[in-house]
């Protein structure tokens, strides 16, 4: 029997994975065929949803540089850019405006 998370996997819907893998969903976890949620995903984007799944993926594309070079250079390009765009919708910081304002006036590195 599979997990909503298995299933989530099997189906590729990265948004559930993410939210289920928040609410503590076991990643470990193996349904009656001895399968993780990872053994069941099919795509990579179902990969990368899942807590680690960046590492996987770039562990188990380990050889393609020789193997296929123009598809690891596009393999690469992609997973760059996603690691982008994740980074780019995370707040600037996570330090409170007034506490920073504080801390240099403090230290003396705002004149007045």
């Amino acid at each position: 029997m599979n997990t909503p998370l298995h299933v989530a996997c099997e189906k590729g819907f990265a948004d559930a994975i993410k939210v289920l893998a928040a609410a503590g969903a076991s990643v470990k976890i193996k349904n009656k065929a001895h399968k993780t949620p990872w053994d069941l995903c099919q795509t990579d984007e179902a990969r990368f949803a899942l807590p680690g799944g960046f590492s996987k993926v770039k562990g188990e594309k380990a050889n393609w540089k020789e193997a296929d070079p123009e598809g690891f250079k596009q393999a690469q390009a992609e997973a760059a850019k996603k690691k982008a765009e994740k980074a780019a919708s995370r707040p600037a910081s996570k330090v409170c405006p007034q506490i920073l304002e504080t801390s240099l006036n403090v230290f003396g590195f705002v004149e007045y």
